[in-house]
């Protein structure tokens, strides 16, 4: 009977105790959510986050809707919310939380949970613009972020932002063979069409005998200029490049013209027996890319028999480009 007696104190007190310890989550909980809560702007009924999806849908294109609307809410909430997004990483339980609850929108938007990263918030302050001049500060800190992407987006965005020239960086690029030159293109392809003065020197790096400037410029020259079937000529003459490398980025190049590369029809088909399964890959996607519905009738046989290849990469890029077209049900590819 003492024994017992004694016991119930201490189980009283643990009770008391873990009472307190979950009154004490409560109220963190509570500071946390108030504290913690980023209130995303709102632009035609969408959140921010949702106008950056539908930026890049088509990417390297932008999307025209997006971009106008990003840029009318390039007043001073929009800035300040991309700039805190971009100057600050954020925590793991907050990265884990938005992995966890990516489909449920209300458990996103009710803890301020970003669906795109400092990566991305540079990239839309770059094409909201002159608007987002006070974030220059906060752009120019990540230029010396140890993430090496996040710091080109930056240096891309405070040239945009400033309305800089760029004819330095295209002198740098020049010096094909150096390695300043290999890293000043990165910066050129994350500048876009504000780079089209760059596009004559990225031409001349398709013709280096350097098989790595070769690429490198055949990489840079759809993020550049995109819009100008100009282009699609010299990325053709790459597709029977020595390299194989060279030759599957010039393809992959090639997609993004969308149906201004149509010319490369033929030699995407050849591709589809490239013994370099990139190559046969990158085949696939300009397929999807390139062509209508109609125009793709024509080789969905051929896409067909992809989805037997040995290479799962290109036995999947074959299923996923047959799902996006009519009758394609990638779940009876391979019953045909």
């Amino acid at each position: 009977m003492p024994a017992i007696q004694d016991r119930a104190p201490s189980d009283v007190l643990r009770r008391r105790r873990i009472g307190i310890a979950l009154v004490a989550c409560v109220a963190v909980g509570i500071v946390c959510f108030f504290t913690l809560r980023s209130s995303e702007p709102e632009y035609g009924g969408k959140p921010l986050s949702r106008w950056v999806e539908q930026l890049y849908t088509n990417y390297p294109r932008v999307d025209a809707e997006a971009r106008d609307a990003l840029r009318a809410m390039g007043g001073q909430p929009a800035v300040r919310y991309l700039a805190r997004i971009v100057d600050h990483a954020p925590s793991a339980w907050r990265l884990r939380l938005a992995s966890m609850t990516g489909d449920i929108p209300f458990i996103n938007r009710l803890f301020g949970v970003a669906t795109f990263d400092r990566l991305f918030a540079a990239k839309v302050l770059a094409e909201i613009g002159p608007m987002a001049k006070s974030a220059i500060p906060v752009l120019e800190r990540a230029t010396k972020d140890a993430d090496r992407s996040l710091s080109v987006a930056a240096r891309a965005a405070l040239i945009r932002i400033r309305g800089e020239s760029i004819d330095s960086h295209v002198a740098i690029y020049r010096q094909l063979d150096t390695a300043s030159a290999a890293q000043t293109v990165f910066l050129l392809m994350e500048l876009g069409p504000y780079a089209r003065p760059a596009l004559p020197a990225i031409l001349e790096g398709m013709q280096s005998t350097n098989h790595r400037v070769r690429y490198l410029a055949s990489k840079a020259l759809p993020m550049i200029g995109y819009e100008s079937p100009e282009y699609v000529p010299p990325l053709q003459r790459l597709l029977s490049d020595p390299n194989e490398l060279v030759r599957w980025q010039a393809m992959d190049s090639l997609a993004h013209f969308g149906p201004l590369a149509k010319a490369a029809i033929p030699q995407a088909r050849q591709f589809l027996n490239d013994t370099n399964s990139l190559v046969r890959a990158s085949a696939l996607l300009f397929f999807d890319k390139v062509l209508s519905d109609e125009e793709f009738s024509a080789v969905r046989d051929e896409v067909v028999r992809a989805t037997q290849d040995a290479d799962s990469t290109v036995s999947q890029m074959a299923q996923l480009v047959l799902s996006r077209r009519p009758h394609g049900n990638s779940g009876n590819v391979t019953n045909r």
